[in-house]
Formats: structure tokens, C-alpha cells, sequence
């Protein structure tokens, strides 16, 4: 169970302190532990206070200094230095690229406008006229052989196959495999030689069958090389046609219109023929040169290859039929579902969507291909494509009508690609630019930017990184200047703001907190408090106490509420404030040596941790004042829970300094380079104590003087009150003493003790505090005899403040650790129990236990322990390192260590075990670890180590060390030593290199430790 201080008093004390109006008037009944009261006053003493006294124009000109500290940004990014540099040094490279661009294409535009037009027309042209040539080419060639072929061979098979067998060759070879066949034959038969597969192959035609041989040399040899007997016997072909289209052109040169044999030979044809003998119209035979489509298409795809991504086609005049197409795989022909008629393609049937996007584009100009005119040229200019038209006619019956289509792309391409590197050459220059211009303005703007940000850091109060940035000298002379004198100005203003008081700074910057919240609450609480804890007297009390304290909330109505600009006004207010006075008790000391830098660096390291608690708390810091300082609560910024902050704030306090005094303590032999120098100054530090006492009352307190010269004062007693408690704990070497005042707040989270009786001023009373008694009552009887005697001061019970009420959950030693220390005043509260209860014997008894259970220095028995302590001889004249038996209290002069896992300051000790004395750590609570057998031991029976220091560990034990423990396993002398580890500073053993540690149960060892050793 969690131990309270509130338990210290019996129930019927305890219900005669929370409800006196229902008091028994037993006198025996009756206790005579009194709290403190505030005696009434003249009401009229607070009525004819006016608070605000600030003219109105005074207050309107500082709310208009606190609006101007507001940190605002006002510089645009559009509106800045930089981006106008940058904009004009890039509209200026984008307007030339413009320009220039512009230049080029007005002049080169037309030029390679026209240029790409001729060059399409020459594409065309070339297309057109090696059709047309090869035509020639292919009438020549047929007109020679039929000169060559005498009309002898005519009737000799044999020499009429080797003479076509080499004409099949000569063209094969020389117009790209063009001829299908090469025929002579009349109306009865006919003899061919063909293209069979990948080999020639010689025909004989007759009526009814016609009989194939192979040519099985192909064409590496000048004739056909062939068997006997056909390879193949198959049905004829039907060559009336051939015939008599020779027959009707006698001896003339002529192509026939396409036609078909079967469904996938389609044959152009080229003949001529021969007459007979003494005959003007009839011929005897004829000679064909016939052309399959498929060639022709191959021949036109290898004619138009060169041109990229261009569309042709020959379409028959007379039927629409396509001749050719540049695709070779595309079937010009199929046959029909009954599977004997042969069907042809248009350029609008053809299986080809190039191919008929050209023809619809064709046929919707050119609906009538007939009315085209013959040998002329036609263009069509679409979206995305040019379209050449031309109407090819021959004398030799051929009518063609030759169509090709070219991507626009093909001649307007270079003219996008060079906008396009005019374009990219922009870009590039423009990223130049633009990255020159950036670079131009960030050098000429950056000491525009350190002077913007000098200023910012000025309005945010941030002098010192302002000069920091000032050391960036700019590179222009004149900037350099303006430079140099705002850092002059800086560092005048940094010493005048040294001299601005906190609260105002901290208002300044930013910091309240709580700001604009009333402090009714805390008010009402503490008259509670107060109405409570009023001193009774044989169960009578007296009017005056309860009208004056009706009349202190009464008078929160009356006193004046500060605006949002009145720190900077005069003004006057009452209002709750908590006090909380620092004593730098033996700080007289250091006034002797008359080593002022020592004093200035000691005060300096206070008032950092005051100022870094002052930061967060939001508390007001007094003037020093010989050897107090007196911070305040609910001052200058308003907080509604100030008693608890104060509370909150002295732990701190408590810790940071202590921690400060033990680097005084431990760097004393450094500063100093004479030993009598090092001696006064540890002296000095070991003898320097930090006392706190709090209090908390109603104040005046606001900004008094001039509107040219302000000084911010509180009116109050609260100075001779806190005196009081400081000298209560001087007098009892106490470090935190509270009044009775603020018990029932701090009872609820720390642990407290009754320790003393104090004549403490009264709220009302604003005069000298040579008016108020400094008598400490602690007699019962005078207590009781005693009433208030005037209209000024009160008696009020003091209290000591102890550690935390909560029990944290860590290892379970240490929460037993803190759960053992809630219990350590139980019998000092028993025996004041007692004492009030009027049960002396009884409370002398438990008195003496509890003192010879303590190790205070006051008590005999404390005494008496520390004198039968071992001495271990000190080197020269430096005080003995001594061991001090476990008491219950920690010696004031104990070697301390520091464990950040939360269990905060241990203590070097050496732990008295089976296994001998062995050096270890310990809390403030009377509880021991020590490192033995890899485990983390525990035990109450141990001494702390006291008047030593710590040597850094370099190999072995220094020759100041002394051994303070011994281990009987074998293990022999061992000596403490302080662990330097992640989790902290840990007392332990060590010997020669290695030191062991206890800690998270285990026994743990390092190198890196320090030995204990004399002074």
C-alpha cells in the first residue's frame, strides 16, 4: 500500500481540520495541531485600490509595438529580385530564339517548300518512266527474238526450243525474272518455255493435253536439260485468246488485256506474230511474251521501295482491275464460291487498307478513269498524304492508270525537323540561360537573403544566429557595408536585451503559455485551503476569520484584468501567485575568498537551469538578492495550475542543481593549480547546499513608473514569508520545506512531514516585515494558548517536502526500492501523532526509533555509527575515505553515481555479505546491489562510501586508491570503482583492467570505468 503523508493525523483531527463548524467541544477530543490563517483586515484597505492607471494613447502605442513583432512573411516569390532576374534574362534569349527562328524559316520556308514539291514530282517521274521504259524495253526485246527466229525453225521443234530457251534466259536475267512465259504457237497448239516452281520448265501445248518437261539445269546452262518423256501430262490451257488477238493485229506488236488462267495466273501479254507466205493477213504464228501479275507486283514493290512508306498500284483502264500493287503477297484474284469462275480485285476490294484508302481517295476525284487524259500527271494533296496520278497509254493497246501515294512527312520532314532542332537548340539555350540567370541572381541575391534572414531571426529575438549568419561576407562592397553596421547594431542590441527581464522576453518571443486564462480556480481553491486549516480553539473560532476571507473573493471582482497589451502598460492587478525562493545556503563563504569570477560562474550555471525551467513553466525570475532568488507563479503569465508547476518545478530544480553542485565538487582539483587553492575551493562547493521553500498568496502586482521607464512589481509579503521557510531549512537541513498552505495540493502527489511552527505574514499585509513576529511556536501549549494577536501574521504549520507519491512499474527490486521509501517517515508521523495526541512517552519512544534508524548528522546516533566507522587513511591532509553503516539517509558527503534508466541518482557503496564485504551501488532508500556470481545481488546491510572522488581508469589502480572491499571465494581485495556505461554511471568493483557492475539483474563488466580514491 502507497503510504500518504495525510495519514499522519486520526480521523477525528482529520475531520477537525476538514469540517470544523461540526466540531465536538470535548477539549480532550480537541487537538492542537493548527494550520495556518489569514486574520481579517480592514476591507476597506483593498476598496481604493485602482489598478489600471495606463492612458489610453500610451496603451494604444505599445499594442501597436506588440502588433509589430507579429513574424510575418512579406516577401512574394513573384515580387522578389531573384525571379525578375531570372524572367528577364529569359524572355530576352526566348524573344532572339523567336526572332531568329522566324528569320530562317521566312527565308528558307518557300524554298524547301518548292524543293520538296520537285523532289516528289521526280519520285513519280522516276516510277513512271521506268514502267514506261521497261515497256519499250519489253516490245524491243519481243520484236528482236521474232527477227531472230527464222521462219526455217518454225517448222523444226528442236531448233525453235533452244532459240527460246536463251531468249527466256536473256530477259529472266535482264528484267528481274518479269516474263512468266515465253510462247510460239497457232491455232492447233503451241510451244512454251515457263517458269515452273523455281525451275523452267518446257511446254507442249496441244488441243486437248499438253505435256511439261523439267528443265532440270535451270538456268546454268543455255539450253533446256531435259528428259525424253514429260514429268507431267495435265489438261490444256486455252489459248484461243492468244490467237486471236494476234490474228486480228498481223504482224504487229501488242499487249493483250490482262486475263486469266485458272484462279491464281493472271497474265499480261505482250505478242507479235508472223504472216504467211505471200499472205498480207493471215499469220502462220505467233510469239507471246506473257507477264503474271504477281511479277508485275514484285517488280513494281522493288520500283517504289526506295520511296519510305509510299502506297502504288496499276489499275486496267478499260476494267478497273488491278494490275499490280507493291506488295507481292497481296492475291490480285480468287476464285468464287462455285468454285470455276475466277473473280478480280479493284484498288476498292483488294485486301489491303493502304491500298484502298489511296483508290477511295483516287476514285473520289477521279470517279471516271476513262476521262482521264492520257500521259498527264494529276496530284491530290490530302490530311496526311500527297497522291500522284498518272493515265499511262501505249501504242501497243496498253492503258494503265498508275497511282502512288507518299506521307506528307517524307518532304515536309525537313523542314519540322529543323524547327524542332531550332526548338531543342532554344530549350538549351533558354536552360542556359535560365541556369546562368539563376546563378547570376542567387550571387547577387544572396546578401539580400542573408540580410531578409538576419531580420527574420532579429524579429524572432534570435540575435545570435543572426550574427551567425553575418559572417557570410557578401561580395559587393555595399552590401558588405549595410552588413557590417546592422551586425554592429546586433551586437549593442544583444547587451540591451541581456538587461530586459525574463517575463518580458519570453513574451516577446512568443512563449506564453495559458495566456488569457483567469486564475479563479486556483483562488477559490486556496480559500478553501485556508477556510479549512483556520486555527481552532476549544472548538470556538471567530467571526473576523471567516468575513475576512469572504472578503479576499470578494476583491477578485474589484482588481483589474489585464488586456492583451498590458505588459507594456501600467497596471495594477490582484491575483494567486505561487512563490518558490532558491537559498544558496554557504554562498556567504564564497564571499570571503573574494573570488568574484568563481561566484559569477556559480551564479551563472543556476540561472541557466532557472532559465530552461523558466522556458517551459513560464515562471517570472526575481532579483537575486544576497543569496536568495525568488521565482513566481501566475505572474507576468497567467496559469491556472501554478501551486502544481511550482511543485513540479522545485523537483527539477533539485535535481539539476544538485547535479550542478557535485561537477562543482568533483572539477574543484582541476581549477586550481596550489593544493590550498583546490582545498578552499572543494570546501567551498561541499559546504554549498540549494534549499527550497514555496509558498502561495495574493499579490499586487503589475507595471509601475512611467510610460518612459516601467518596472515590474509585486506587492506582498511573500518575500518574509519565504524567508521564513529558508531559515526553517537551514535550521533543520531540510531541503524542500512548503507551509501549511499549499500541504493539502502537494499531499496529493509527493510525500510531506510535519517539521515546524511559523509566524508567517498574512496576505493582507503589505507593510515592512519588520512589523511581522519571527517567533517559531512548536510548544502544544503555547500553540493552543496562543490567538492572533493582530491583524498581520498568522501561525501555520511547515511541512518538508519529500520524493513522489507514485510507484513506478520498472524492475521489481526497484519498485520495491520506491515503495520502501513512501514508508521512511512513517514513524516520524507516528511520533507527531502522538505529541499532538498529548502521549509523550510514546512519542519520545517512536522519537529515538526513528533517529536511531536515521543517519542525520544532528542525531547522536548518527553520530555514534559514523565514528565506529572503518577509517581508511587519507593521502596528506585530505579528508579519510570512510565507510558509513546504512541508516536509512544517505551521508551528505556520499560518492554519487547516475543511472538515466529512471532510477536517477545510486550511490557508491560496499555491500556486507556472505561472501564478503564487496563493492556495489545504492539508493536513497536503504537498499544495496552488488555484482556477484554473474547475478545482480541485493541486500540492506551495507555502508556508503563517503569523502572520496573518482580517477579515470588507465591500466590499474591509481596510487591514491583505496581498497574498500574484499571477497573470500579467492577473488581477495577488490576496490569501487564507477562503471561509465549506456546506462549511465554505475557504481561496482573493480580490479586491475576490469570493473563489475551490477545491473538488470545480471553482473555485467567493463573497461571503461573510474577508481574511487581519496581527495
Amino acid at each position: 500500500m502507497v503510504y500518504s503523508s495525510s495519514k499522519v493525523v486520526p480521523a477525528s483531527i482529520r475531520q477537525s481540520i476538514e469540517n470544523p463548524l461540526n466540531l465536538s467541544t470535548n477539549s480532550k477530543n480537541t487537538y492542537a495541531l493548527r494550520y495556518s490563517v489569514v486574520t481579517a483586515v480592514n476591507q476597506k484597505s483593498f476598496s481604493g485600490l485602482k489598478q489600471n492607471v495606463e492612458e489610453v494613447s500610451n496603451a494604444d502605442s505599445d499594442g501597436s509595438l506588440a502588433e509589430n513583432v507579429k513574424n510575418e512573411k512579406t516577401v512574394s516569390c513573384f515580387r522578389s529580385v531573384k525571379f525578375f532576374i531570372i524572367s528577364m534574362i529569359t524572355i530576352l534569349v526566348v524573344l532572339s530564339a523567336l526572332i531568329i527562328s522566324a528569320t530562317w524559316l521566312s527565308s528558307f520556308g518557300p524554298a524547301i517548300t518548292s524543293l520538296s514539291s520537285t523532289i516528289r514530282k521526280n519520285e513519280f517521274e522516276s516510277v513512271r518512266s521506268y514502267i514506261e521504259k521497261t515497256v519499250q524495253e519489253i516490245v524491243l526485246v519481243v520484236n528482236t527474238a521474232k527477227s531472230q527466229i527464222h521462219e526455217d525453225d518454225l517448222d523444226h521443234p528442236d531448233k525453235l526450243e533452244l532459240s527460246m530457251f536463251k531468249f527466256y534466259k536473256s530477259e529472266f536475267e535482264t528484267h528481274d525474272a518479269l516474263p512468266s512465259a515465253i510462247l510460239i504457237g497457232n491455232q492447233t497448239g503451241s510451244i512454251s518455255i515457263i517458269n515452273w516452281g523455281t525451275i523452267p520448265a518446257f511446254v507442249d501445248i496441244g488441243t486437248s493435253y499438253q505435256k511439261v518437261y523439267y528443265c532440270l539445269a535451270g538456268l546454268t546452262v543455255d539450253y533446256c536439260k531435259r528428259s525424253v518423256t514429260p514429268n507431267m501430262i495435265m489438261p490444256s490451257f486455252e489459248l484461243s485468246g492468244l490467237y486471236a488477238t494476234a490474228k486480228s493485229n498481223p504482224d504487229n506488236s501488242l499487249f493483250t488485256p490482262s486475263y486469266n488462267v485458272g484462279a491464281d495466273l493472271t497474265f499480261v501479254t505482250m505478242m507479235t506474230s508472223w504472216l504467211k507466205s505471200n499472205s498480207t493477213t493471215e499469220i502462220s504464228k505467233y510469239l507471246a511474251f506473257s507477264m503474271e501479275l504477281k511479277r508485275i507486283s514484285k517488280f513494281l514493290e522493288d520500283l517504289v521501295s526506295s520511296i519510305a512508306r509510299s502506297t502504288a498500284f496499276i489499275i486496267e483502264t478499260k476494267t478497273d482491275y488491278l494490275i499490280a500493287v507493291n506488295n507481292r503477297t497481296i492475291s490480285l484474284a480468287y476464285l468464287a464460291e462455285n468454285k470455276v469462275d475466277v473473280i478480280r480485285r479493284t484498288g476498292l476490294t483488294v485486301l489491303s487498307e493502304e491500298h484502298n484508302k489511296l483508290a477511295k481517295e483516287m476514285y473520289r476525284n477521279y470517279p471516271n478513269l476513262k476521262e482521264l487524259k492520257c500521259d498527264t500527271l494529276y496530284q491530290i494533296s490530302t490530311l496526311n498524304e500527297y497522291i500522284t496520278v498518272y493515265r499511262f497509254c501505249s501504242k501497243y493497246n496498253l492503258d494503265w492508270v498508275i497511282a502512288m501515294s507518299t506521307p506528307q512527312w517524307n518532304y515536309i520532314s525537313p523542314i519540322i525537323i529543323a524547327l524542332l532542332a531550332a526548338l531543342g537548340g532554344s530549350i538549351v539555350i533558354i536552360g542556359v540561360s535560365v541556369l546562368v540567370g539563376v546563378a547570376f541572381s542567387f550571387r547577387i541575391v544572396k546578401p539580400f537573403k542573408t540580410l531578409m534572414t538576419m531580420f527574420e531571426r532579429v524579429a524572432n529575438m534570435d540575435i545570435d544566429a543572426a550574427l551567425q549568419d553575418q559572417e557570410s561576407k557578401s561580395y559587393f562592397s555595399e552590401l558588405n557595408y549595410v552588413q557590417t553596421q546592422f551586425a554592429a547594431m546586433l551586437k549593442k542590441l544583444k547587451m540591451y536585451r541581456a538587461f530586459i527581464p525574463s517575463y518580458l522576453l519570453a513574451e516577446l518571443d512568443g512563449q506564453s503559455d495559458e495566456t488569457g486564462k483567469q486564475q479563479q480556480a486556483a483562488s477559490s481553491a486556496l480559500h478553501q485551503s485556508i477556510n479549512r486549516s483556520r486555527i481552532l480553539t476549544s472548538g470556538n473560532f471567530k467571526s473576523g476569520l471567516f468575513s475576512s476571507i469572504d472578503m479576499i473573493k470578494s476583491q477578485k471582482s474589484n482588481s483589474s484584468k489585464k488586456g492583451q497589451n498590458s505588459m507594456f502598460s501600467l497596471y495594477l492587478e490582484g491575483k494567486q501567485v505561487t512563490f518558490l525562493g532558491i537559498l544558496l545556503d554557504g554562498l556567504d563563504q564564497w564571499y570571503k575568498t573574494e573570488d568574484c569570477k568563481s561566484v559569477v560562474n556559480l551564479l551563472s550555471l543556476v540561472y541557466e537551469q532557472i532559465n530552461v525551467q523558466s522556458r517551459s513553466s513560464g515562471f517570472n525570475i526575481g532579483a537575486f538578492e544576497n543569496d536568495i532568488i525568488i521565482l513566481s507563479f501566475n505572474t507576468t503569465k497567467d496559469s491556472q495550475n501554478h501551486v502544481e508547476k511550482a511543485l513540479s518545478t522545485v523537483k527539477v530544480l533539485q535535481e539539476k542543481l544538485l547535479a550542478v553542485r557535485k561537477n562543482l565538487v568533483s572539477n574543484s582539483f582541476s581549477s586550481h593549480s596550489s593544493k590550498k587553492s583546490e582545498k578552499v575551493s572543494h570546501q567551498l562547493a561541499e559546504n554549498l547546499q540549494f534549499r527550497f521553500a514555496i509558498t502561495t498568496q495574493r499579490v499586487y502586482c503589475g507595471n509601475l513608473g512611467t510610460s518612459e521607464s516601467k518596472n515590474f512589481s509585486i506587492i506582498s509579503s511573500a518575500k518574509v514569508n519565504l524567508e521564513k521557510l529558508l531559515e526553517t531549512a537551514h535550521r533543520l537541513d531540510l531541503q524542500v520545506v512548503i507551509p501549511e498552505r499549499i500541504f493539502e495540493t502537494a499531499s496529493k502527489t509527493y510525500q510531506t512531514r510535519f517539521v515546524d511552527m511559523k509566524m508567517l505574514a498574512a496576505d493582507q499585509f503589505y507593510q515592512n516585515s519588520i512589523f511581522v513576529k519571527t517567533d517559531s511556536l512548536i510548544d502544544i501549549h503555547s500553540i493552543e494558548d496562543s490567538v492572533i494577536t493582530n491583524d498581520i501574521a498568522g501561525q501555520e504549520a511547515i511541512y518538508e517536502l519529500g520524493s513522489s507519491n507514485k510507484v513506478s512499474e520498472d524492475e521489481w527490486m526497484y519498485e520495491l526500492q520506491q515503495k520502501n521509501q513512501l514508508l521512511k517517515w512513517k514513524k516520524y508521523q507516528d511520533a507527531c501523532l502522538e505529541y499532538f495526541s498529548e502521549h509523550y512517552e510514546n512519542a519520545l519512544k517512536l522519537f529515538e526509533e526513528f533517529m536511531a534508524e536515521s543517519s542525520n548528522k544532528e542525531t547522536a546516533e548518527s553520530l555514534k555509527d559514523s565514528a565506529n566507522a572503518p577509517q581508511l587513511e587519507p593521502p596528506l591532509d585530505r579528508p579519510a575515505l570512510m565507510l558509513v553503516a546504512n541508516s536509512g539517509m544517505v551521508p551528505h558527503n556520499a560518492i554519487t553515481g547516475f543511472q538515466n534508466d529512471g532510477a536517477g541518482v545510486v550511490y557508491v557503496a560496499v555491500a556486507h555479505s556472505q561472501w564478503g564485504n564487496i563493492p556495489g551501488k545504492a539508493n536513497a532508500s536503504g537498499t544495496a546491489w552488488f555484482p556477484y556470481g554473474g547475478q545482480e545481488q541485493v541486500t540492506n546491510n551495507f555502508s556508503y562510501v563517503v569523502n572520496g572522488t573518482t580517477y579515470k581508469h588507465s591500466g590499474d589502480s591509481p596510487a591514491q586508491s583505496v581498497a574498500t572491499g574484499y571477497q573470500n571465494d579467492g577473488a581477495g581485495t577488490l576496490w569501487s570503482a564507477i562503471a561509465h556505461t549506456s546506462h549511465g554511471d554505475i557504481p561496482g568493483k573493480a580490479k586491475g583492467n576490469t570493473c563489475w557492475y551490477p545491473y538488470g539483474g545480471k553482473e555485467e563488466t567493463t573497461q571503461n570505468f573510474s577508481y574511487v580514491f581519496h581527495f
